[in-house]
């Protein structure tokens, strides 16, 4: 079993080898949001600075 453990802001820890697809985007405001579907299907939506946290770990889990 892999982990590539990420701790957020105020999300909690979340395990990103358990990630089968990323999406961000930035709503009007300027705000990030991150939609994340899990290996098991699931959908979860993570907004500023959770969002940049999971992304900044994703991006750095990838270049290794």
């Amino acid at each position: 079993m892999t982990l590539i453990a990420c701790q957020t802001p105020s999300a909690g820890w979340v395990n990103l080898a358990h990630v089968r697809q990323l999406k961000y985007k930035r709503d009007r405001q300027g705000n990030l949001i991150l939609a994340v579907v899990w290996s098991n299907g699931d959908k979860q939506v993570f907004t500023r600075d959770n969002a940049a946290t999971i992304i900044q770990a994703w991006r750095q889990a990838i270049r290794t």
